[in-house]
């Protein structure tokens, strides 16, 4: 499997770290899912590109979230977006990494053929931000976050003010195929020249846990039982959010789909019961009118 660190994977996009959020399982589930620690990673953060390069013996215990892709270049670039990429020096990281894999994959699928080959193609994101604002042997620089990015937020007002995010065009070939391939997105004001969300492509991101984790699934329960209920809420919002980019994918007006996150709001059954609680676990989606509402509860 592509290298799983926590750096690749940008787990601090999180509300909480996954070992944050393991923090809160009770003793016994989390002695179970440290066990192999020294042998084998018993669970990771992984995107849906990095599944498909890991080895079939991992498995997936539940989708998390949706990680938006950010192609960042300087505001004074002519690139003006994802087309304008092709042949381009491009900054993904780490051979084998999961910002690599997902990297070269939206290549791959934007152009038909693999990413060009750069001096700066697999230095870190710092040291590749730092080429790219210099001019220095670099014209982009791509990785998947969620939102907020933790990296975007950290750097300085003055650095941000330099960036902008480059986003898909239906209009074009390759636009077209990234908005088949990947889910629609928007990203919020995040660069400080930003005035309204910015378009881009978004990817599932998965818990994925190895063949010696043997009871994952308890973990994962164990784990929402104790999360606090604001993350909650902001998880069922990224939930009911992937409902709505998968029917903007299918052609629907994205004026009419409305999605909104429950949270442990509005239980159908009591949740003090496994049955109750996987009845609890739903995305409904309602019509009113002509508008489609999708709305996530756990």
């Amino acid at each position: 499997m592509p290298d799983i660190s926590d750096d690749d994977l940008e787990a601090d996009a999180f509300e909480l770290s996954l070992d944050e959020m393991l923090d809160r399982v009770s003793a016994a589930t989390r002695a179970e899912w440290e066990a192999c620690e020294a042998t084998a990673p018993p669970r990771a953060i992984a995107r849906y590109d990095t599944l498909r390069a890991a080895s079939p013996d991992w498995r997936v215990v539940a989708p998390l979230n949706i990680e938006e892709a950010y192609v960042l270049v300087p505001v004074t670039s002519r690139l003006r977006d994802l087309d304008d990429l092709r042949g381009r020096r491009i900054n993904v990281g780490a051979p084998g990494s999961a910002r690599a894999t997902s990297g070269e994959a939206l290549y791959r699928r934007l152009f038909a053929q693999p990413l060009p080959a750069s001096s700066l193609r697999s230095v870190s994101k710092d040291a590749a931000l730092q080429a790219l604002l210099a001019g220095d042997g670099l014209d982009a620089l791509v990785f998947f976050d969620g939102q907020p990015s933790a990296w975007l937020e950290s750097l300085p007002g003055e650095t941000r003010r330099r960036l902008k995010v480059l986003s898909p065009q239906a209009t074009s070939a390759a636009g077209r195929t990234a908005l088949q391939s990947y889910l629609p997105a928007t990203i919020a004001p995040t660069l400080a020249n930003d005035r309204t969300p910015v378009e881009t492509l978004g990817e599932v991101a998965f818990l994925v846990a190895s063949p010696q984790a043997t009871r994952p699934a308890q973990a994962l329960h164990d784990l929402c039982e104790r999360l606090p209920a604001g993350y909650n809420k902001r998880l069922s919002a990224r939930r009911a959010k992937a409902v709505r980019a998968f029917l903007l994918g299918k052609g629907l007006d994205p004026q009419m789909v409305h999605a909104q996150g429950q949270g442990t709001a509005n239980p159908v059954a009591d949740n003090a019961t496994a049955d109750g609680r996987a009845r609890n676990r739903r995305t409904e989606v309602t019509f009113e009118g002509v508008r489609a509402v999708a709305t996530n509860t756990r």
